[in-house]
């Protein structure tokens, strides 16, 4: 084999397994989680779409992290709690 075979074949490999790294952020994604907590529907969109990946990707994608804790901080507001409790059971 002359180096200019080597050289593509290792290219090669080095393309394809690079290829399995991406990192999708799904419909939302790279934003701040201060972003989410003001952009509901949005944030929503990115939970949906991350409680369809693989539990991998939930717990090591940004999105989905930040979207998640966008979430819990939106909850802990009582006035938001009340509202989601209220959509849930209504009276």
């Amino acid at each position: 084999m002359n180096m200019k075979t080597i050289f593509s074949v290792i290219a090669m490999a080095a393309t394809m397994t690079l290829a399995g790294c991406a990192n999708s952020d799904g419909p939302h994604g790279g934003h701040t989680e201060k972003w989410y907590e003001q952009h509901n529907k949005a944030r929503h969109a990115e939970d949906d779409w991350c409680s369809k990946q693989s539990f991998s990707v939930q717990l090591h994608n940004t999105s989905c992290k930040r979207a998640g804790q966008a979430s819990t901080v939106y909850y802990e507001n009582p006035k938001h709690f009340r509202a989601k409790m209220d959509a849930l059971w209504p009276k």
